[in-house]
């Protein structure tokens, strides 16, 4: 990886350290993408001791005592998954490759922890054993470039987005930091700095720092006569809630410094947010291991009218069990709105509230 360095005769200079754009005649290049980690949870956590202790499961015979239908099945069948052991090495990425509807993969999630609550009671469920209170912090916007006439601008810091009943995983969340403008004869304006969509009402002391997860870092922007380069997307990191207790810190992308140019410096690039898939409804481990001894609630019982209800099984939902596994980024425009959201909500949590512990 290379980073550019601006300089007033426009010679490109090379040193090991990060990508740059390309240095044009008129207009720098734009600087490179900073990937940023993406976490995915496995389609059921259990540990490999659990895991060695499994007997073969033939994928059929699963399929038809936990109601998963033949589309499922044939699905898994025809993608050589013959035996429903390999799903446990699996996540959910992987199962989307293979054309599973969001719905079969939360029926499916929901039917093999039914099973392990049958078969094997003393195999714990819990997605992760971490105990950490994470602080958290937006992304980090880049410098805009210094120009001959004017700077560029700096890039946004965009900011975590937590729902309020989630704050208590967090010891400190911070906005977005934005990025400084560039210098120029007409210097260029200071980056969007986000505050937190929603801010905590304290901070808690919290365990030991633990290792920091941090986003990408996008390249410079390459230099040019009329306008330097965009600095590159600083990519934020994707990870599940339930993961982040096994980080002391998540941070977020850091977008790239704008390019210089005799006329005008290039704008710095965004760095972005982390995302936090949620479930469209949370229920702890032991709500959920009493509703799993019950027989499945087909969609049909639920309160829920007739047009989501169809449009939830388009997607592959059979039962309110695989409604208890599915996110929130699941169920996304144009296809569903806000409200059916909202209103599944709602019903997740009348349907939980009996079971409730």
């Amino acid at each position: 990886m290379f980073q550019l360095l601006c300089c007033p005769t426009l010679t490109p200079v090379l040193s090991s350290t990060a990508a740059a754009g390309t240095a044009y005649v008129a207009v720098g290049g734009t600087g490179g993408y900073g990937a940023g980690l993406v976490i995915e949870a496995p389609v059921v956590h259990i540990d490999d001791t659990a895991k060695i202790r499994l007997p073969w499961l033939d994928t059929t015979t699963f399929c038809q005592k936990y109601g998963l239908g033949d589309e499922i099945c044939q699905q898994l069948i025809g993608e050589k998954y013959h035996k429903i052991n390999n799903l446990f090495e699996e996540d959910e990425t992987q199962l989307k490759k293979l054309h599973l509807k969001v719905g079969h993969i939360a029926e499916l999630k929901w039917a093999m922890k039914k099973m392990l609550l049958e078969e094997y009671p003393e195999i714990e469920l819990t997605d992760t054993k971490g105990e950490n209170a994470p602080k958290i912090q937006g992304g980090t916007g880049g410098a805009g470039g210094a120009g001959g006439k004017r700077g560029g601008h700096g890039g946004t810091g965009m900011a975590p987005r937590i729902g309020v009943e989630d704050l208590h995983g967090f010891t400190v969340i911070g906005g977005g930091v934005g990025g400084a403008g560039g210098s120029g004869a007409v210097d260029g304006m200071t980056g969007t700095s986000e505050p937190p969509e929603v801010v905590a009402a304290g901070v808690n002391t919290g365990p030991a720092p633990q290792p920091i997860l941090i986003g990408g870092q996008g390249g410079v922007g390459g230099q040019g006569v009329a306008l330097g380069g965009t600095g590159g997307v600083g990519a934020a990191t994707k990870i599940p809630l339930s993961y982040a207790a096994f980080f002391g810190k998540i941070a977020g992308g850091v977008g790239g410094a704008g390019g210089y140019a005799v006329n005008q410096g290039g704008q710095g690039g965004v760095g972005e947010a982390n995302i936090f898939p949620s479930l469209i409804f949370f229920i702890n481990e032991k709500t959920r291991r009493q509703m799993l001894q019950q027989a499945p609630l087909p969609l049909e019982e639920l309160e829920i009218d007739e047009e989501l209800r169809e449009l939830l099984e388009k997607h592959g939902f059979r039962t309110a069990g695989g409604l208890f596994e599915a996110f929130e980024q699941d169920l996304q425009p144009p296809d569903f709105k806000q409200e059916d959201i909202t209103s599944l909500k709602a019903v997740l949590k009348k349907v939980a509230a009996p079971h409730t512990v």
